[in-house]
């Protein structure tokens, strides 16, 4: 990707602030370079707009202002014509192998240039993921497909066993084999993570995003299921990172005989991540433990 941009709303110089000081670390272990856009507040008027519009239900405040925050760094990407780029939340968290899942001739981007018919004229280490895609839906909270679509099945050594991968709505993960990861064309996915857009990906996601509606990951999807090719990874890549209990310091926390990630405050874990980066942002290879509800 051309570039990976972090949406953050977080003030890091507050002392119970972990979002950003955790992303940081995990970058760092990983060696992804990560530039974070610190939300700015909106016009009041743009705010109102969103609760508002449309039918059903709308978002509430928080939610607009993510929604905003989002549509903001989409408009910054057409504007800076900016190829590609990985859109993240500030509190995601991914395991850490990713820079070798991520890889151009990995199992994931080979899968996703086949299943978008990438042309032989974009070479793997140019393109390693095509350019015939508006999204990839690399972090969500689960995705049940409706329908039919193409898609690609492979062993992956990084997979959780199934018992252990979690959705938000608590149905069956996945029924795609044990051990295995799949990249497929289609919608049905919820919360928005991360994903990457393309140049025309981010300016028909505006086209059709502003206007308003539920929630920014439901709208996301339904652009999937209009006007844009949408290409989701099961399960994720990445994942929300919670920290039960009290939200406390990250860079200040304590190692107990399990060496989870534990402050006073509460304990970081992360859902279908088997090696979290954050909670192994300070540990080699060979110490690494898991961070798992």
């Amino acid at each position: 990707f051309q570039a990976v941009l972090a949406i953050s709303s977080e003030d890091s110089e507050d002392p119970l602030s972990w979002r950003q000081k955790g992303l940081i670390a995990a970058a760092n272990r990983t060696g992804l370079q990560i530039e974070i856009v610190q939300s700015q507040m909106p016009n009041e008027s743009d705010i109102e707009r969103l609760m508002s519009a449309g039918e059903g239900a709308h978002p509430s405040r928080g939610q607009a202002l993510a929604w905003l925050a989002h549509l903001n760094v989409l408009k910054r990407l057409v504007e800076s014509k900016t190829t590609s780029a990985l859109i993240l939340e500030d509190d995601v968290d991914w395991d850490l192998s990713i820079r070798d899942v991520l890889a151009p001739m990995a199992p994931v981007p080979r899968a996703i240039r086949h299943i978008t018919n990438t042309s032989i004229l974009e070479p793997a280490h140019l393109y390693p993921y095509g350019t015939n895609y508006d999204v990839l839906w690399l972090g969500h909270c689960g995705a049940h497909p409706e329908h039919p679509a193409p898609e690609v099945t492979f062993f992956d050594y990084t997979v959780l066993p199934s018992k252990q991968i979690r959705v938000w709505d608590h149905k069956p993960a996945f029924n795609i084999g044990e051990g295995n990861r799949q990249v497929r064309v289609g919608d049905s996915y919820v919360c928005s993570f991360a994903y990457a857009v393309g140049a025309r990906g981010a300016k028909k996601l505006l086209g059709t995003m502003e206007g308003g509606g539920t929630a920014f990951d439901v709208e996301l999807n339904n652009a999937c299921k209009d006007t844009a090719t949408c290409v989701g990874i099961i399960p994720e890549l990445m994942h929300q990172a919670e920290f039960k209990g009290r939200m406390g310091l990250i860079d200040s926390v304590n190692k107990p005989s399990d060496g989870r990630v534990k402050s006073e405050e509460g304990e970081l874990t992360t859902f279908n991540i088997p090696y979290s980066a954050r909670c192994n942002a300070d540990r080699s290879d060979t110490e690494r433990i898991q961070c798992l509800p």
